[in-house]
């Protein structure tokens, strides 16, 4: 869709142009000229000549703008960010700009050969690398949930950090380790992003492991080689947690035992526990709409309304949290990804004893988006909420005098206030609708206003000071955030978070 692009490419470029000088930048620019080349003629499709190989998302776009320049607009947002905070405590490192370098390298490089390959030859292997949705095939045909997606940046990228760090902790008890493997970046992450990226790429790499129990389950058919295989997967589990997880944490924490690192954690600040009862709370809450949902006829399964109930949800887990607590909120969101991400493995190959339960529950809840064998959306809605903690590149408890936190909020403004009022006034009161889009005009201006909302009350209750002349540049970023979630056709809750985050970053002091 053209708005689309134009609202992602003038984003990115209005962020990149800004920070770089024009030396810097030319390279780049002409690569946004060539996206939105390609976006104005409708003849000229990413996915022409891998339609006969793949099925493509109904209704979706090609996605190639927001794939493609989402992860290099927020690595530039943070470097614009901490160069602006000015603290000789924080600046920006050569591996920063690598990772910016490699991140636009890749876009590039796909891009450049999807242009050449276009109607020629089948891009099965690139497809394969860069698609980061859903992807099954059978009778010669594989289904494709979205085309180029950023999630496979930020894993690539992640991967590399958190091996990076454990490379550095290794290098304590071995200080030829770097020789060995020739790694010498120096850097350095606190505690709660190197719980992230335990528990993000631990789950990650226990799925790897995972892949040959997986595929024994779609060889067998009898009773007792299925429970074999079951008992195989939790098998790799227990090995994958005592070999990598657990000595991983330990190398992490300076030898520190985590159970008891964890409990000095939670028991160190009064509001740790009492907010981690009250989040269980919630979870309860969230597991009993569920069951309720998933017996209700399937007529009235997986409405709009329905769907929102999740984002409300996740409101009243995420408001408190970032309030009171951003960094218990850090670490619990990357606990609840790895568990979502372990359910998923449970889900997906119907491991006993829950594995059919958990189908069946989330079934009712697909849409559109879910269009392969795996059920995602849950995953990508707690992601939405959890990246704006990950990527703010400061110390959350440091003094904010300039509005700098609001970056925080951003899941919460774009996911839980924003998308669920536009879609709630749109269903309900939309008449005209946005062109090229199936989003109503009421539906966007519902979605800034009760962003705007949100942001006068925690300003008025003293909640998050922002200055005056701030208030002009948040209204820009929360409206072009809106008009993005009206004209984008990819996966809103896994975009719209970073891109708000990205905008609201930039320029911040």
């Amino acid at each position: 869709m053209i708005g689309e692009s134009v609202i992602v490419i003038g984003s990115s470029l209005y962020v990149f142009c800004s920070l770089f000088e024009w030396k810097q930048s030319v390279g780049y620019i002409l690569f946004h000229a060539v996206l939105f080349t390609v976006a104005c003629i409708p003849s000229v499709k990413w996915a022409v000549g891998i339609t006969k190989w793949f099925h493509l998302r109904p209704l979706a776009g090609d996605g190639m703008e927001i794939g493609s320049l989402l992860v290099p607009m927020v690595l530039t947002s943070q470097m614009a960010f901490i160069e602006r905070w000015d603290s000789k405590y924080l600046k920006v490192t050569e591996v920063e700009r690598s990772y910016l370098l490699s991140t636009q390298l890749m876009s590039m490089l796909t891009v450049s050969i999807l242009l050449i390959v276009n109607h020629e030859k089948t891009i099965d292997f690139i497809i394969l690398l860069f698609c980061g949705d859903h992807l099954h095939c059978s009778h010669n045909k594989c289904s494709v949930g979205c085309r180029y997606h950023p999630c496979v940046e930020a894993v690539v990228l992640l991967s590399v950090d958190s091996y990076s760090n454990l490379g550095t902790k290794l290098s304590y008890l071995s200080p030829t380790f770097y020789n060995i493997i020739g790694i010498y970046a120096d850097v350095t992450r606190g505690t709660h992003s190197l719980w992230m990226q335990l528990l993000l790429i631990g789950s990650l790499t226990t799925g790897l492991f995972l892949l040959p129990v997986f595929y024994y389950l779609t060889l067998v058919s009898d009773y007792w080689e299925t429970v074999t295989g079951y008992l195989a997967f939790y098998a790799v589990i227990c090995f994958t947690f005592f070999a990598l997880l657990l000595p991983w944490s330990v190398l992490m924490l300076g030898g520190d035992n985590p159970f008891m690192w964890l409990w000095r954690y939670l028991d160190n600040v009064y509001i740790r526990l009492p907010l981690i009862r009250y989040w269980l709370c919630i979870v309860l809450v969230a597991v009993g709409f569920v069951a309720w949902q998933s017996r209700q006829p399937t007529s009235s399964a997986s409405t709009t309304i329905t769907r929102k109930c999740f984002h409300l949800l996740a409101l009243a887990i995420y408001i408190p949290g970032v309030i009171y607590e951003p960094y218990l909120t850090h670490l619990a969101s990357s606990v609840a990804v790895a568990a979502f991400i372990f359910i998923e493995y449970i889900r997906l190959y119907r491991i006993g004893p829950f594995g059919e339960s958990i189908h069946s529950a989330l079934q009712v809840f697909l849409d559109e988006k879910d269009s392969g064998p795996l059920i995602l959306t849950h995953v990508y809605l707690l992601l939405g909420f959890a990246m704006p903690l990950w990527i703010y590149p400061v110390d959350y408890l440091k003094p904010d005098s300039t509005g700098c936190k609001l970056a925080l909020y951003s899941g919460i403004l774009a996911l839980g206030i924003g998308d669920t009022m536009a879609s709630v006034i749109g269903k309900k009161l939309g008449r005209y609708r946005w062109p090229g889009s199936l989003k109503t005009v009421e539906g966007t201006l519902a979605g800034i206003i009760s962003q705007l909302l949100f942001l006068w009350t925690l300003h008025y209750t003293g909640l998050l000071w922002l200055p005056r002349e701030r208030w002009l540049p948040v209204s820009a970023a929360v409206t072009v955030g809106s008009l993005l979630e009206a004209w984008t056709s990819q996966i809103d809750n896994i975009v719209l978070s970073p891109f708000l985050c990205s905008l609201l970053m930039f320029k911040c002091r």
